[in-house]
């Protein structure tokens, strides 16, 4: 039960005297009150207009008072400044109505200051014998409440006195106060109800009894406090400064109210009820209240109340802090544990004491343990739920705390009355007194009657926007689309749910965004029409969406780096251009694009090289049917002549001319034979164009120069140009570069990328230093060692140091003081420079050596080659052993030694 709405409506002043709107300094001088000062009141007119924190504002409150400034003096004034809950003309009006009250009781102040001046002259003309002079005094009609306290405080000391006169020997005067001083404490403790805000009431009810005051807290409305003290200036003394706001209102109870209200607190709960534990070890635990045994008293007198809660103790071995059922099955075999029946049927068991119906513990508790609860939250009893207990019971209290959300305009149907099984449309209601007013269109006529929440049920109806209140979906709004019993089909408009299995291609997703946008791979059709599929896209929550089929696109590794190269075919799998197929013109690395030749429609398109998957390399094998054809050398040192191709790399090609060894040259030097004939027409073998073209000191006339000109760009000419090649190529063969001219030009380099190659050093590097040592060179790249790139002209190698612990130390040693060392031994892996196996990296079989010449060097065809892997592959294969030559001095000089590279 409630208060009445007229004990709500009607707000009590505080029973404490009024402050003075004049107050004496340190000096004793009379000081205004702050609140007449008008600059104060400007100040808090400007807050509301302005953006100031509520921080600032206190700070500058308090520097423009002073030490004038009371914190009691502002309360009502701050309650104003934020009584619009965000309004803030409202807050406005309430402060402007504030401000108005104020002034007027300033001056009724001042009134009141002159009726005690005059009331003190009074007193001083009574001791001095002169004539009272008559007091202008307003009375209000019956005596006021503080006349009333000193008479009745009078009253009782007039009784004290006749009985200490009657008891005291005569001759003994006695001396005791006629008039008995006002304080606080001469004051009975009343009622109050508070209203404050829902999250801070479990906090508000604890802090105040920590201070000693008696608080119950509402079990009809939410967010309402009783409790009983002095005043609320009291009560919101024993409030810290942050929470004193949260109090809304301060409502006296009446003496008939305060009955009801403490009435409960001293019954038993009723069962079939509801309970919360308030100490001990199943604290603030929701629990069952059931007759299933007498309710009795405790040794101590204090009754006892049996309830069904969930299991916090458990008899077997569980976690910390679960909360859960009984599960009967963990429970040993035996006698140890008994079955409980009732009405003919097992409802629980017995185990070591303890009773278990269902799953819930039957427990006793005092009834000053427990708090009544008129309707719990389904989240707290939904294990009382799940244990099958009593369903009627809690299909009451499930469905009276969906009526605590019924609101305006609800659909309701009436259980119990005149009106039964009417459905009506909600048109007031009142949870304090837990009543609604139901509207009904009987035949056309409209009528209203007033019914309780317990013979009422929600109705609800498909296509009503609902919210989920409760239960694992808490917060959940959307549509009904399906009602099934109790059980309800929501299709949440937020989330788009329909869509839920779809499969498609994204469209768009907008960064930092929360939504995405996607095409449906197998759209349905909306009509008849085939043609007719829908909207193109689909929007809904990028939390709903799961990647799959993921594209192999290509990513950038630290040994590869971007594993592409022009010629390969990709096809773009992310952005704009999805599905675009082409092939690979160009690759940018520094900026991670790349060009793409569409095959769609033969354009140009630049694709981040993370947007697209390769579908398959750069076909190097397309000139197989030309090797070992005859081929045109168009550029070089070697411009002009016929060769025959051996072999086609990613840059370079293997040729030979006819009667020479083979050499690499660019791919873009050779031409093949297959070319049109107007493009070999160009080229031509004139004796006197060559020997013009070797006389570069003649003079030159404007005809010659003329021809030389036309034919710069003619790769079947050779020109100026290209003789100028010839001599820089010449003099860079013929360079200070030793007898490692093969490895300045990187000839093996391919080879030297799993192979150190083992030099002697000459005796003029750093004084001799390394005459007597073998080196070798870095691996992969013989110019770029531990030290860093070598200098132009030198070679990057390392060997062990001749001090302890046999460090490596690198050099860079110019190429003219190197030179290959020769292999010595059997097995020893050996690349052969020159001949018909040049290039070959094979083992020795076989090795003579006869005072300082050196034997032929026998070299085994049957041999393997090792790679940087440690795998091995067939170099060369031949039925026979290979002799070299037949001069042991040319053998090893056309062979250098090799160490792998691990």
């Amino acid at each position: 039960m409630t208060p009445s709405r007229t004990s709500k409506r009607t707000a009590l002043p505080i029973d404490e005297p009024p402050s003075k709107r004049i107050r004496n300094d340190s000096n004793g001088t009379c000081v205004p009150s702050p609140l007449e000062d008008a600059g104060t009141w400007s100040f808090l007119e400007r807050y509301l207009k302005s953006e100031l924190s509520y921080g600032q504002a206190e700070e500058g409150l308090i520097s423009y008072l002073g030490n004038r400034y009371r914190e009691d003096d502002w309360r009502e004034a701050k309650l104003a400044v934020f009584s619009g809950d965000g309004d803030d003309y409202e807050a406005m009006n309430n402060l402007m109505a504030l401000k108005r009250s104020a002034n007027e009781e300033a001056g009724e102040g001042v009134d009141e200051e002159e009726e005690e001046e005059e009331e003190e002259e009074e007193e001083e003309g009574y001791e001095y014998g002169l004539p009272a002079r008559p007091r202008q005094v307003t009375t209000l009609p019956g005596p006021s409440a503080k006349h009333m306290l000193s008479k009745r405080i009078d009253e009782i000391f007039n009784a004290y006195d006749t009985q200490a006169h009657a008891s005291r020997p005569p001759g003994r005067l006695g001396c005791i106060p006629y008039r008995a001083a006002w304080s606080s404490d001469t004051i009975d403790n009343r009622m109050y109800l508070l209203n404050v805000h829902r999250t801070v009431t479990d906090y508000v009810a604890e802090r105040l009894r920590s201070k000693k005051i008696s608080v119950i807290v509402s079990p009809w409305v939410p967010g309402q406090l009783y409790m009983v003290s002095e005043s609320p200036r009291a009560i919101a003394s024993s409030l810290p400064t942050s929470h004193r706001l949260s109090v809304k209102d301060y409502f006296r109870i009446s003496d008939e109210e305060r009955a009801v209200v403490e009435h409960p607190q001293s019954q038993l709960p009723s069962s079939p009820g509801w309970v919360r534990i308030i100490c001990g070890k199943y604290k603030n635990a929701m629990a069952y209240v059931t007759n299933l045994k007498p309710a009795n008293e405790s040794p101590s007198g204090h009754p006892l109340v049996w309830v069904l809660v969930a299991l916090r103790d458990f008899p077997y071995p569980m976690p910390k802090g679960s909360v859960a059922l009984l599960d009967r099955s963990r429970l040993p075999t035996g006698n140890a544990v008994s079955d409980i029946i009732r009405d003919g049927k097992v409802v629980g068991c017995s185990y070591k004491g303890e009773e278990y119906y269902q799953g819930l513990l039957l427990k006793s508790f005092h009834r000053d343990l427990l708090n009544i609860v008129e309707t719990p939250h389904p989240d707290e009893i939904r294990l009382h739920i799940d244990s099958g207990w009593d369903r009627p019971s809690m299909k009451i209290a499930e469905r009276a705390f969906s009526l605590e959300f019924l609101r305006m305009g609800d659909s309701a149907r009436v259980i119990i009355g005149e009106f039964g099984a009417e459905i009506g449309e909600v048109v007031s209601t009142d949870h304090t007194f837990r009543s609604v007013r139901l509207e009904y269109n009987i035949e056309g006529d409209k009528i209203q009657s007033e019914v309780r929440l317990q013979d009422i049920e929600h109705v609800f109806w498909v296509g009503d926007t609902v919210r989920v209140v409760a239960g694992i979906y808490l917060g959940l709004e959307g549509h009904i689309v399906q009602m099934t019993d109790d059980i309800f089909h929501i299709c949440q408009t937020s989330t788009k749910e329909e869509h839920i299995g779809k499969c498609g291609i994204v469209d768009w997703f907008p960064s930092g965004g929360t939504m995405l946008w996607f095409r449906d791979a197998n759209p349905m059709p909306t009509t008849g029409d085939d043609t007719n599929i829908g909207p193109p896209s689909i929007q809904v929550p990028a939390v709903m969406v799961q990647r799959i089929r993921l594209p192999p696109t290509i990513k950038f590794t630290k040994d590869r780096g971007y594993d592409v190269r022009p010629g390969d075919v990709v096809s773009v799998a992310r952005g704009p251009e999805y599905e675009a197929t082409g092939i690979v013109q160009s690759v940018n690395v520094p900026e991670a694009c790349l060009t793409i030749l569409s095959t769609r429609d033969h354009t140009i398109i630049n694709v981040p090289i993370r947007f697209v998957m390769k579908l398959r390399n750069a076909n190097v094998d397309s000139f197989n049917h030309v090797i070992g054809k005859e081929v045109f050398v168009v550029g070089g040192n070697l411009k002009g002549y016929r060769a025959t191709l051996y072999n086609i790399g990613r840059k370079d090609c293997a040729v030979a001319i006819h009667g020479q060894k083979r050499t690499t040259l660019k791919r873009s030097d050779v031409v093949t034979s297959s070319l049109s004939s107007d493009v070999l027409s160009h080229w031509t073998a004139n004796p006197e164009d060559i020997d013009l073209a070797l006389s570069p000191s003649e003079p030159a006339t404007d005809n010659q120069t003329a021809n030389l000109n036309s034919s710069a760009s003619d790769p079947w000419t050779i020109n100026e140009g290209d003789i100028w090649d010839n001599i820089g190529a010449r003099a860079e063969k013929h360079g200070d570069n030793g007898s490692l001219s093969w490895l300045m030009k990187k000839e093996f380099s391919s080879t030297l990328l799993t192979h150190h190659a083992l030099l002697k050093v000459s005796p003029r590097f750093e004084q001799g230093r390394l005459c007597k040592r073998f080196v070798s060179t870095a691996c992969p790249d013989p110019f770029c060692g531990a030290n860093g790139p070598a200098p132009e002209g030198f070679v990057a190698v390392f060997c062990t140091s001749n001090g302890a612990g046999a460090r490596i130390q690198h050099y860079h040693v110019p190429a003219s003081d190197l030179s290959p060392a020769h292999p010595r031994k059997k097995n020893q892996h050996c690349l052969v420079l020159d001949g018909e196996y040049r290039g070959l990296v094979l083992p020795v079989s076989k090795y003579m050596s006869c005072g300082t010449h050196t034997a032929p060097t026998r070299i085994d065809g049957n041999a393997f080659v090792h790679t940087c892997n440690c795998r091995f592959m067939d170099a060369y294969r031949t039925s026979k052993g290979l002799n070299c030559t037949s001069a042991a001095e040319s053998s090893v000089r056309l062979i250098l030694s090799l160490t792998f590279k691990f």
